[in-house]
């Protein structure tokens, strides 16, 4: 009633679009990884690994979450008979500007590294 709404959602939707463009430009410069779909709403992106046909992002989620701390939803859960082996769902929603670098930075290396 008082009319603050519009500019907490204005606020609100500067602070995400600093972690999109953040996260955004990190996964365009990695090498590794391109950004397959980019949705008009979601605070994700669905992200193409650009090494071997035979990628399973399950895998690479398990290795990831064990072994790095980083976790991400593995493209397999999003198809039924799990073709999208080569895909991984990178949310930006809750984790901080810090823990966006951290991670993609580890994902990132993991994949040049070719480690899992």
């Amino acid at each position: 009633r008082k009319g603050k709404m519009s500019v907490y959602l204005e606020k609100l939707r500067a602070h995400f679009r600093k972690k999109y463009d953040l996260m955004k430009n990190l996964i365009e410069k990695s090498g590794v990884l391109r950004v397959r779909y980019v949705s008009d709403g979601g605070l994700f992106f669905w992200v193409e690994l650009q090494s071997g046909d035979s990628m399973d992002s399950y895998n690479f989620y398990k290795y990831m979450k064990e072994k790095e701390r980083v976790w991400f939803l593995p493209g397999n859960l999003f198809s039924q008979d799990g073709t999208h082996g080569r895909f991984l769902r990178l949310s930006y929603a809750t984790p901080t500007n810090e823990q966006i670098r951290t991670g993609l930075h580890k994902i990132i290396d993991t994949l040049k590294q070719q480690e899992f």
